[in-house]
Formats: C-alpha cells, structure tokens, sequence
C-alpha cells in the first residue's frame, strides 16, 4: 500500500506507540479528540503490543508486576506538559515500567514531595481503564479508522502482519495500517515510502533520531482528516 493510499477521511485515528509521536502529530493535525492506551507511554517491542491487543488490555499496567525505573520524565497531562507551579521547567514524573508487557508509563506519575507513585496508582488505573474503555468502544462503532505505530527497533515482517491480524478480530470497520520505522542508514530522501504490497498496510522508513521532524510528519498526516 502506498502513503497516498491512506490518505482520506476517517472516523478514528489511532497511536499505537511506540512512543508519544503519534499522539503529538495526530493531534497537531487535529485528528484526534480523546487519548487512548497506547498514547503517552513507550511501547518499543511489537509483538508485546500485540500480546496486549490479543488479551485485550487484560492485566495492563496492574500494580503486582509495575516498578519504578531510575529514569526521570516529564508530566503530561492529555498531551499538555504541566510545568512547576510558578515557573517555567516541566514538572518531573515518576517512570514506571510494566514487566509483564514491556511498557513504561512516562509521563502519568507526578512527582510529589512525601508521595511514591504508587499512592497516585488508583486515579492512574481508573484513567486508564477509562482509556481502554473508550478505544474497544471506538473499534466497534468507527466506520474507518487509519492507525499509527512508529517503531525503534527493525519490526519484523511476521510481527506487522500479526498486528494486522489481530485488529482485524477486535474492530468491525475497515482500516488503514501505517507503520513508520526508523533505520540507522543512510536514506535518499526524508522519507521512503517502500510500497508495500500488502493491502491495508502502508511501510515508511524515515532516518534514525528524525523523529521529531515536523516535514515527516506532515507528509504522513496531510491530507488525512476526521469525519465531521
């Protein structure tokens, strides 16, 4: 499938990771009105992904087999960094790591003078649940949804497929799969659409750490819009 195959009108855009670009971009480009359980977290391993999806969220993010890493984040509030009150540096937040999926939580803990984050898990796991909620729902009644996943590691071909797959048990409409992947190589242009063969799937290669390259983006997400 080729990128200006995706182009169009869709009822639901979708993130699914692996990290917060897809839920930045799609929502610079207003495609999207809600935040969803793959959005402000790192997802960098597909086929956990799609483990996740196959159980349908079932044990996400449950506090029994969470932990804290010794990495500093910043607090995210639906898409928006909350800043330190009356000054200018983002807020820092816990970064919590789930081991029995391989996703971290990075910007959902805030860290709070005489609090762990786990006294913050009860409002983070209804927030959450809300989520996952939303988006199961949204697959049932979305009569054409275009979802997004960047990946840092090289995905593998059996993995992409097996994605495909599975949101095809668990979403009633028609949809659109574009995978971005980063390589470490040199590349002709920007962006490399490689044209897939594969209907409903579309593969870009962009250069590694040009993740944040607005041109790429908006050569991914122009001319692509929500239903009105």
């Amino acid at each position: 499938m080729k990128l200006s195959e995706t182009k169009g009108v869709y009822d639901l855009v979708v993130s699914l990771g692996c990290w917060c670009g897809p839920a930045i971009y799609t929502k610079e480009h207003h495609l999207r009105k809600n935040s969803f359980p793959f959005d402000w977290i790192q997802s960098p391993h597909l086929n956990m992904v799609n483990q996740l999806l196959k159980n349908k969220f079932k044990n996400y993010m449950e506090k029994d087999h969470m932990e804290e890493k010794n990495i500093t984040a910043h607090f995210v509030h639906e898409g928006q960094v909350i800043y330190e009150e009356g000054g200018t540096t983002p807020a820092r937040a816990h970064f919590v790591h789930d081991r029995l999926y391989q996703i971290d939580s990075v910007h959902d803990f805030p860290m709070i003078a005489n609090q762990q984050w786990t006294d913050q898990y009860p409002a983070f796991k209804q927030k959450l649940n809300k989520r996952i909620q939303n988006f199961l729902t949204k697959l049932q009644t979305s009569k054409k949804t275009l979802f997004i996943r960047y990946e840092w590691e090289i995905a593998k071909y059996e993995d992409i497929i097996e994605l495909q797959t599975t949101l095809s048990r668990i979403i009633r409409g028609p949809f659109n799969l574009i995978i971005i992947q980063q390589v470490n190589v040199p590349l002709e242009r920007p962006l490399i659409d490689e044209e897939w063969p594969h209907e409903g799937i579309c593969f870009v290669k962009i250069p590694v750490n040009h993740h944040y390259d607005k041109q790429i983006w908006n050569e991914i997400l122009t001319d692509v819009s929500l239903r009105k």
